[in-house]
């Protein structure tokens, strides 16, 4: 099994803050809308006000981008919650050639 990568899709249940739950952009915290955009690979450094957050957030919610959610945290913390949770029922995909060739 060396090589090998384990592929496990994150939702927004599975991060807190990660949802809107119903909310509207403008009614959220700078700091909600940055962890918010954080779950989706958008660090939002460059943006300065609340006006900005907010619509970069209404941006990836008209394009659809904010049904992607990623780990907000290098260290994967929320990937590892979900793994040890669902265990075997993520997939599993190997980078080593024989492996695939056998499947």
């Amino acid at each position: 099994m060396a090589g090998a990568i384990i592929s496990c899709v994150l939702t927004e249940e599975d991060i807190p803050g990660a949802s809107l739950y119903g909310r509207k952009p403008a009614e959220l915290s700078n700091d909600d809308l940055k962890f918010w955009l954080k779950c989706r690979g958008d660090s939002g450094k460059r943006l300065k006000t609340k006006a900005e957050l907010v619509k970069r957030v209404e941006e990836y919610i008209v394009s659809g981008k904010d049904k992607t959610i990623s780990d907000p945290y290098p260290n994967g913390l929320y990937t590892k919650r979900k793994l040890k949770q669902v265990g075997a029922s993520c997939s599993f995909v190997s980078n080593d050639k024989k492996d695939n060739a056998a499947q």
